[in-house]
């Protein structure tokens, strides 16, 4: 992923892989939104990872933003070749619904992989 090391895109994957966990934990758990009130236990942790994975979609936007931006004419043709640039294409630009939209395809391609290979 461009404007992003190695080192974040696997912190990236372990946090988004804890948060998953803090959410199906909250299916057994019935005092969970007291807990994410108090900020305690697996929610607190949970917020910790949401923090975590919206940092790196916001900077993998941006990247993506900043490097459009600096293309040339001639080099139009590699504007087209990411999720993200079809998304920037359509003239979508709240960084919100930017995320959300990245982190759908993540979440289904992960689903959809972890299904297939098992």
């Amino acid at each position: 992923m461009s404007g992003t090391n190695n080192e974040e895109s696997i912190r990236f994957s372990n946090v988004f892989n804890d948060a998953n966990a803090c959410t199906l934990y909250r299916l057994g758990d019935i005092f969970w939104k007291i807990r994410r009130f108090l900020n305690i236990g697996m929610e607190a942790v949970l917020r910790e990872n949401v923090k975590v994975v919206d940092q790196f979609i916001y900077k993998l936007i941006n990247t993506k933003i900043q490097t459009l931006h600096n293309l040339e004419d001639d080099e139009l043709p590699l504007k087209k070749r990411d999720f993200i640039s079809r998304l920037l294409e359509t003239k979508e630009t709240d960084p919100k619904y930017l995320r959300d939209m990245v982190l759908t395809f993540i979440t289904a391609g992960k689903d959809t992989t972890a299904s297939a290979l098992s």
